[in-house]
């Protein structure tokens, strides 16, 4: 076996192996983590990273502008998250997410969710305990449909 060949299988026999200890999977800006005890995900893309994240895991995440994170069946669910990002967190027990400018959040069928806003931010909380503070420290408005949808907004229209 020559040594390029025999180093080909090293290096994939290890790759092989770090993948066993939960790391999550990453194919570009895309990051899936399932079916492990704990899933800690930092996006190393700036802006665009879509992460999903859940079944039965806890689920850390960071990631920068402009991006998705979508935890669902998962017993804990942290997310940092930059300007304009999407937050979903649905049939999880402890949802907790800081969101940036412009940011939407959607809790669905939680135990609790807890969002702080870094500027404007949308968030629909339906099915569970919701707690929205926006920047100041203030509680997040609850838009006129709130007894309904769950609808809270900060320093933005309803």
């Amino acid at each position: 076996m020559t040594s390029t060949r025999r180093s080909f299988w090293v290096a994939l026999i290890l790759l092989a192996l770090a993948g066993c200890r939960g790391d999550p999977y990453c194919d570009g800006p895309r990051c899936a983590c399932a079916h492990q005890d704990q899933c800690a995900i930092m996006c190393s893309v700036p802006h665009g990273c879509d992460v999903a994240c859940g079944q039965g895991t806890t689920c850390d995440i960071a990631c920068g502008d402009d991006c998705r994170v979508s935890c669902q069946s998962s017993s804990q669910c942290h997310a940092d998250m930059g300007a304009g990002a999407d937050f979903t967190c649905q049939d999880v027990s402890d949802c907790v997410a800081t969101v940036g400018d412009g940011a939407t959040a959607l809790c669905n069928r939680i135990g609790g969710c807890h969002i702080r806003c870094r500027g404007a931010c949308r968030v629909d909380c339906t099915q569970g305990s919701c707690d929205i503070l926006c920047a100041n420290g203030s509680q997040a408005a609850a838009c006129a449909s709130a007894p309904m949808s769950g609808e809270f907004v900060c320093g933005r229209a309803c």
